[in-house]
């Protein structure tokens, strides 16, 4: 007998409203019992999560949401590690916390089955999406969750349209900052009492919101300086959780409701009398803007980590990414781990060669360049996405096969476009810095850290990591600069412009 394939599991899980924080370890608990029982090999980073993400396609659509971020990363890393040949497999703890759309089912199942050996594994089974039988029977199950789903979605909606024609809020449970007027919990059902619909300010979260405002609109202080400081006061989120991502703290903050209005699927219906308002709203409305304003990042949901996705492995290719070793941040590959390299200083190095170029007059000139090339692959580029937003209008009317296929042309001509253009959507963000090195030193540890990587990959780009001359290498600067060397010329991975000869 030959010797087993050794499997490589990517896990997922998703959090609905009515999950608890206990819940979501008891997900990631049975997926790592599966793990364990048939000897998948998995790392800590191989684990994504949706926070409160609804898993009705129709729905997200409504809402004007694209794919699940947690999702999408995981996707991401399923075509990585398909495509160095591994067998992967996808667990979660059941079929409807991955889909609850057959048709959304049948595009990733079409997707991973071209890759490889990918399979599905939850605690219903193992479901392989090359095997037609497997296909066809996860399909029923896909579809049986969507009936389930469509119809308690149906009668939600409903109830929630009479609520907003009377002027109440539509959800059951207020968020941050707001209670329930009558003191019922989250989950204590409907009371009778007559203002059970009516949301008023809960005194100390709502202080801890107009202080967050206050310190935001004054410039004194950056989400993630508020960020930790809830953290560190045991503030805990509407789920129960006393971690603040950047990503809850801001959608928390613009949200209407502080200012009592009323929203219906993302269009504000005006001041309502039955939400009790934190803040007034031209405060509102200017936080929005600054916030807004800031929200440069593209990416954030695929790492919370400064250099993720900017460097790259020696060894095998691939990407690294943020783990932690014995107490100690670090940037390691994924398979080989021979890449190992101390987070801190190869951030530290990455800051300081960031400041040296914005300080060099040369190099703000060579980043402002466009030629006549970039901008013919940027004109078709914006055709790409109008394109691409047109055929997901018209997703409900296509056959299944007919979307996938036009969905991955479209994909597979963007990401070819992608590669060649280098990056110039950072540009802009990092051209607004040129001559103010002083004021980002001041701003920087305030700045979310999507925009803080997109500022690196523009102006210091991508570096392969070369492995450590020896074992056990002191972690200075200058050997951190020795392993480091310019991602320039690859397919995708653009570095920073070349500098023009001085004179």
């Amino acid at each position: 007998m030959g010797r087993p394939v050794e499997r490589l599991a990517v896990r997922y899980r998703r959090m609905s409203f009515d999950d608890s924080e206990e819940q979501l370890r008891r997900q990631a608990d049975d997926v790592d019992a599966i793990c364990d029982l048939h000897e998948y090999r998995t790392k800590p980073e191989w684990l994504f999560t949706d926070d409160d993400e609804s898993g009705n396609e129709d729905t997200r659509h409504r809402q004007g949401k694209g794919e699940r971020p947690g999702l999408a990363a995981l996707n991401e890393v399923v075509v990585e590690l398909a495509s160095q040949g591994h067998a992967v497999t996808v667990v979660a703890w059941v079929p409807s916390r991955l889909f609850r759309d057959a048709g959304h089912k049948e595009h990733y199942f079409r997707r991973w089955a071209r890759l490889g050996d990918v399979q599905v594994h939850t605690k219903q089974g193992v479901w392989n999406p090359k095997d037609p039988r497997d296909r066809f029977v996860s399909t029923i199950v896909a579809g049986a969750d969507q009936y389930y789903s469509d119809d308690v979605r149906e009668k939600v909606v409903r109830a929630h349209d009479e609520r907003r024609a009377a002027g109440l809020p539509a959800t059951g449970w207020p968020g941050f900052g707001h209670v329930r007027a009558c003191g019922c919990g989250p989950k204590d059902g409907r009371c009778q009492a007559t203002d059970h619909d009516r949301w008023i300010a809960e005194p100390d979260e709502a202080a801890l919101i107009r202080d967050a405002v206050k310190r935001l609109l004054a410039g004194s202080a950056g989400l993630t300086t508020i960020a930790r400081d809830w953290e560190a006061r045991g503030v805990q989120t509407r789920l129960g959780s006393s971690t603040w991502r950047l990503t809850s703290l801001r959608k928390t903050l613009l949200s209407p409701r502080l200012a009592g209005i009323l929203v219906r699927n993302g269009t504000e219906l005006g001041r309502s009398p039955a939400i009790e308002a934190i803040v007034d709203e031209s405060t509102f409305r200017r936080l929005v803007e600054l916030l807004n304003r800031r929200n440069h990042g593209r990416h954030s949901h695929k790492a919370k980590q400064l250099l993720t996705g900017l460097l790259v492995c020696d060894v095998c290719g691939g990407q690294l990414n943020s783990n932690v070793k014995k107490g100690v941040q670090i940037y390691g590959c994924r398979i080989d781990g021979q890449c190992n390299i101390k987070g801190e200083a190869v951030e530290r190095v990455y800051v300081d060669k960031m400041f040296e170029r914005l300080g060099d007059k040369r190099f703000a000139a060579a980043l402002s360049r466009v030629d006549d090339e970039a901008e013919g692959i940027m004109d078709e580029l914006r055709i790409q996405e109008d394109e691409l937003e047109a055929l997901k209008a018209q997703a409900h009317r296509l056959p299944v096969d007919v979307y996938v296929a036009k969905y991955d042309a479209i994909s597979t001509r963007t990401a070819e476009l992608n590669r060649l253009l280098p990056v110039r959507e950072e540009t802009e963000l990092a051209t607004g810095w040129f001559g103010r090195v002083s004021e980002l030193r001041r701003a920087w540890d305030d700045m979310p850290v999507d925009e803080q990587r997109a500022l690196l990959a523009a102006i210091v780009g991508r570096a392969i990591v070369k492995p450590a001359a020896k074992k056990g290498q002191p972690a200075t600067d200058e050997a951190v600069k020795a392993r480091l060397v310019p991602l320039r010329g690859a397919p995708g991975t653009p570095g920073p412009p070349a500098l023009p000869p001085r004179r």
